[in-house]
């Protein structure tokens, strides 16, 4: 949805920030939002971004808990195990109840059964970069210089067993080359050794990427989903760089950051949660700061999104046995 669109939809008929508080409010208890990466990434800028507002809505005190590891697993299992009394809530992207799955043979968890969904908060693009040195100037040389140099073709992705990393195996099937996958302990690190030029190239989330590219320290040759993104107009989908004939639907569609809160919360508390979400994303300022982070504001609440959550277990399900890959926890 665009932004437009977006503040158009939310601004009928919804109440004040104060009408999420009265709902419910607990003031002065401790709202808890658990990022399962590392900070200064994309899913703790976006939790940042949002807390201030979300605290003013709810008015009681929030605070970000990084529970880094395991492919956002960490802070799934902390989450798991917290009172079910909207005191803790996780911020995630999709991958640690979509892929995690079936790449963690001993996961702690149950997608599903463990937590209740609150609400998708945003979607974004992810892309493929390279270094500002790099000789490829777009994907289809990027693919020539691959099969040309195949002991150097390796990309690096925020963590092992994540959406970039399966995208990257899925490139490597429609392009025909052989791509080496290197893992990292979030975003950040990945992004100092592309600049460098240590990574030939990389894939993340867009907005890892989006100053660096903008400043020429690195060059984003395509982003996943259905259309380009409004922020990179110029740079082209992974459709239009490799073909149609050659992607598959999972590398068109569009990642999200969502709010999970334990199994068996109540439902009153998943309302009110929704409604300041809602109030909280009306905010013009705030949607400029998202958007231009890369970050389209996308509220999807818990029923809905909790069906998202399932037809993309479904998409990855298939991706995940395909490449054989298997984490140990």
């Amino acid at each position: 949805m665009h932004r437009r669109d977006f503040l158009r939809t939310v601004g009928l008929g919804l109440g004040s920030l104060s009408t999420a508080a009265a709902a419910w409010s607990q003031p002065g208890k401790l709202l808890t939002v658990y990022v399962g990466y590392p900070a200064g990434g994309s899913p703790d800028l976006v939790a940042r971004t949002v807390a201030p507002r979300l605290s003013q809505a709810l008015q009681q005190k929030v605070i970000i808990d990084n529970r880094a590891g395991a492919g956002g697993g960490i802070a799934m299992d902390v989450l798991r195990k917290a009172p079910a009394d909207g005191s803790a809530l996780v911020l995630t992207p999709s991958p640690p109840l979509t892929i995690n799955p079936f790449v963690y043979p001993r996961l702690a968890y149950n997608a599903f059964s463990d937590f209740t969904p609150v609400c998708r908060v945003v979607t974004f693009d992810l892309a493929l970069a390279v270094p500002a040195t790099h000789p490829a100037k777009t994907m289809r040389e990027f693919v020539e210089w691959a099969k040309k140099n195949p002991n150097l073709a390796s990309y690096g992705v925020p963590g092992l067993g994540s959406t970039p990393h399966f995208l990257g195996y899925l490139i490597a099937q429609a392009s025909g080359i052989d791509y080496r996958v290197i893992g990292y302990r979030g975003g950040p690190q990945m992004s100092g050794d592309l600049i460098g030029g240590q990574l030939p190239s990389a894939i993340g989330v867009l907005s890892t990427f989006l100053q660096d590219h903008r400043t020429g320290k690195v060059r984003v040759l395509a982003t996943a989903g259905a259309s380009r993104s409004s922020l990179l107009p110029d740079v082209p989908t992974l459709a239009e760089a490799l073909g149609t004939s050659a992607i598959r639907d999972v590398m068109t569609a569009t990642e999200w950051y969502g709010l999970m809160a334990p199994a068996g919360t109540a439902p009153s508390v998943i309302a009110s949660l929704n409604a300041a979400v809602e109030d909280v994303l009306r905010e013009p300022k705030l949607v400029q700061q998202l958007t231009s982070q890369g970050h389209d504001p996308a509220l999807l609440r818990g029923a809905a999104f909790g069906d998202l959550i399932r037809k993309d277990q479904d998409r990855w399900r298939a991706v995940v046995k395909e490449s054989g890959f298997k984490l140990e926890t």
